[in-house]
């Protein structure tokens, strides 16, 4: 658990039970995959960011990073699978600036040069990055993904 109360797993498994609901749906698979209704499903579960509260907020970057997942899916743009690194990056890195705030009781936004460098050096995000680039260089070598296993 992070200090501000954040439980990843939490988040994660919140959206996943969302994300089931959706892709278990009739209009998403009858005999293939519909990923318009899928990606309408998905952002669906999107909370504008006026109206989130904090785990809210994070967790949006969690659904933005699967609706670029699939979209890759859709398009088939390679490019694509650098916005899902992307998304997934930022869910991290707002943990851990949340967590940040909390521990040096910050109140405000604009932060400085050392904390924003201390934020970016946070060891989770730094893992997560890591991670991210490993993902990306396997993902943009599948040439068939129907042959990848979970």
């Amino acid at each position: 658990m992070l200090k501000n109360g954040y439980f990843i797993d939490d988040i994660i498994q919140i959206t996943i039970g969302n994300i089931k609901k959706i892709l278990l749906s009739e209009n998403i698979y009858n005999g293939e995959y519909n990923f318009d209704a899928m990606l309408e499903g998905v952002d669906q579960l999107a909370i504008d960011f006026e109206e989130a509260d904090d785990k809210e907020a994070v967790l949006n970057y969690f659904i933005f990073a699967l609706s670029t997942l699939i979209y890759y899916f859709v398009a088939e743009i390679e490019s694509s699978l650098d916005g899902v690194c992307e998304d997934i990056i930022e869910f991290y890195r707002n943990i851990a600036q949340n967590d940040y705030f909390e521990i040096h009781e910050i109140n405000g936004v604009m932060l400085s040069t050392d904390q924003t460098n201390e934020i970016e050096n946070n060891q989770l995000l730094l893992k997560e990055k890591n991670y991210q680039e490993k993902d990306l260089e396997y993902a943009k070598n599948v040439i068939d993904w129907s042959l990848v296993k979970i």
